[in-house]
């Protein structure tokens, strides 16, 4: 396992200058949140580019997750084709920039959409993401249908390959112990954005809330999991930019400790 943090923890900072001030405080590892179409092409497209071979990309986050129930979850052919097609962009984007994964959101809660129509439409998209290099994600979201451990379940048994993004304060918000969550993703688990969690939020700086990371880690560990634990936080959530530093150290901290002799991490890296 590795640490990282999302450019996200700027917003509404954009994305570039989010990027560069996250590389100049001495950060290396990163989630590319990106917040506009503009950002898809030049300059900004180059900008990001040229600060991404000064860095390791991990993943990239559309801006659009809020209307992809509007794009791949409704019954307008010419629709779901401009979709893909927007997304085939990001998917391009995120493989020019070195990363391997894209975050997807799915469609909001409340939709009456039968398991293997679901599975259907992220298998298109997770079809496409692979001609392209990179790996689409689903995340557990609150306000989608992704908040509920079964539906991921049901979408690791149709779309065998597919892989999952663990959102800490999305559980949270959730209601949903992110153990059990992690569970639903099993060992399409890919990656996590991280937050705490506790009486004072849902969204908190690491030690600063109730959650217990060595546990986690562990349960992580024992499903195989080896990817990035990456700190995403909205600018609400924090006071000071010492806390994103402060929080990526704690779980660098974690992991040296988990992977040391006997630790749960050093055994997972023997079984990888």
């Amino acid at each position: 396992m590795k640490a990282g943090i999302s450019t996200a923890c700027l917003y509404p900072m954009e994305t570039e200058k989010a990027l560069e001030q996250l590389l100049d405080r001495g950060f290396c590892r990163f989630e590319v949140f990106v917040n506009a179409y503009e950002e898809l092409l030049p300059p900004v497209r180059d900008r990001l580019l040229a600060l991404s071979r000064e860095a390791e990309v991990l993943s990239l986050h559309p801006f659009s997750s809020g209307f992809e129930t509007m794009l791949f979850f409704t019954d307008y052919p010419r629709r779901f084709r401009d979709g893909l097609e927007l997304y085939r962009r990001f998917f391009d984007l995120a493989g020019e920039m070195g990363a391997s994964y894209v975050v997807f959101h799915g469609a909001h809660r409340g939709m009456d959409i039968p398991p293997e129509v679901y599975a259907q439409r992220y298998g298109a998209l997770h079809d496409a993401a692979r001609e392209m290099g990179v790996m689409l994600l689903h995340e557990n979201v609150e306000r989608s249908m992704s908040r509920d451990p079964a539906l991921l379940r049901g979408l690791r048994a149709r779309v065998p390959d597919a892989g999952f993004v663990l959102d800490l304060k999305q559980a949270a918000r959730a209601g949903v112990s992110p153990f059990a969550m992690a569970e639903a993703m099993g060992p399409g688990l890919r990656h996590v954005h991280v937050s705490d969690a506790g009486p004072r939020g849902s969204c908190l700086p690491v030690g600063q809330g109730t959650l217990d990371f060595p546990a986690l880690l562990r349960v992580l560990a024992a499903q195989g999991f080896d990817g990035c634990l990456t700190l995403e936080l909205y600018s609400t959530s924090y006071r000071r930019q010492e806390d994103l530093e402060d929080s990526v150290a704690r779980l660098e901290g974690l992991i040296r400790q988990m992977a040391g002799p006997g630790g749960p991490l050093s055994k997972a890296g023997e079984r990888n």
